[in-house]
């Protein structure tokens, strides 16, 4: 397939609101999707983010605000208006028509000639690797395989936007994480503006140039993977992407640095401007992967605490250990742990000041 002529195209998203009687599905949400980027609308079940991608598409109507696509105002044109592509979480394949059938459809409904048909459904499989099966009909694929003909058939007009609604939901663990593979690599070919809905951290994280994480109808936090993963801004970022620990008290500062005091204990946290004022509360986040365990024989750093429970994971194990500060959750690798497991051992947390983040409280 050639690079669509729309590739450039961006997405910009402006003050769009929504509502439903008296709830809010969107709350004055803006949001930029640069061109060519893979961005996931990241949120748990009833944030708002299929209403946004619904609002993209041109299926929803928004109260107020604009969706601009390459500059261009959007928001009044029908979805078949504006030429995305669209992936659906059922797939929605027509089940009387072949593999091929489908896949053209979306061009018979643009008055294509038969052979621009033939060409571009012959490249679109080909794309996706399907051309052995397309004579084949839905109820003869397995659902990996429905899937591809699901991206085949959105992407043979060659949109400059993809908008992909949970297509992965319906596969197993293993089948899914395959075609996250092929999904980004997909993308990386295409140049195309990947538009994606997921309530899957994991695969949010593995997937994306940009996550955009939605919460009652508003985006709290946007940006790289990393960057959200490492600095979240607020308690509720912290927890939903991923699991932290916490440490809540009042700021200190103790030989030049700030320090939470919680429960008797003094906890570093890293100089930054969020950090708040002497004598303010706080709360400081820290992964659980971050943290160093060892046992303890009351010599050295650290925070005192007893081994409470633990999982062997293959290539991890996760400890939860009872401390005066509440009970840490601890990821080790299994190769590199320290010590083996037992009920009720004493054992020393640590971790760098860097390690930390402190964060808004928004529960």
């Amino acid at each position: 397939m050639t690079q669509p002529d729309t590739a450039a195209s961006g997405l910009t998203i402006q003050r769009l609101v929504k509502q439903y009687g008296e709830t809010y599905a969107l709350k004055d949400v803006s949001l930029e999707i640069p061109a060519g980027s893979f961005t996931t609308l990241l949120g748990p079940s009833g944030s708002g983010k299929t209403t946004l991608l619904m609002s993209i598409a041109g299926f929803t109507r928004p109260e107020t605000g604009r969706i601009l696509a390459g500059g261009r105002d959007i928001t009044g044109l029908p979805p078949e208006k504006r030429e995305f592509g669209m992936v659906f979480q059922g797939y929605a394949l027509f089940p009387h028509l072949t593999v091929a059938g489908n896949v053209g459809f979306a061009l018979k409904l643009r008055r294509r000639s038969r052979s621009e048909i033939a060409t571009r459904v012959a490249a679109a499989l080909d794309l996706v690797q399907l051309s052995h099966l397309a004579d084949r009909y839905p109820r003869q694929l397995s659902g990996g395989q429905q899937q591809r003909v699901a991206l085949a058939r959105a992407l043979v007009f060659e949109p400059g936007v993809l908008l992909l609604d949970e297509p992965l939901s319906a596969l197993d663990k293993s089948l899914r994480a395959d075609l996250q593979w092929e999904l980004k690599a997909l993308h990386a070919r295409l140049g195309v503006t990947f538009v994606y809905v997921t309530h899957d951290q994991e695969e949010a994280l593995s997937m994306s140039d940009q996550i955009a994480i939605i919460r009652a109808g508003e985006v709290v936090q946007s940006g790289a993977p990393a960057e959200l993963y490492d600095r979240p801004k607020t308690h509720f970022i912290a927890d939903f992407l991923g699991r932290s620990n916490y440490v809540e008290g009042t700021v200190a500062r103790r030989d030049g640095r700030p320090v939470i005091e919680a429960a008797g204990q003094l906890v570093p946290v890293p100089e930054c401007a969020a950090v708040p004022a002497a004598g303010r509360p706080a709360i400081l986040a820290i992964r659980p992967e971050k943290i160093t365990v060892r046992p303890d024989d009351g010599q050295g750093p650290g925070l005192p605490g007893r081994l409470s429970a633990w999982s062997y994971l293959g290539a991890t194990i996760s400890c939860r250990v009872a401390t005066d500060l509440g009970e840490f959750h601890v990821h080790l690798p299994t190769w590199q742990a320290a010590f083996e497991p037992q009920p009720g051992q004493a054992l020393r947390l640590d971790w760098p000041p860097e390690a930390g983040r402190i964060v808004r409280d928004d529960r």
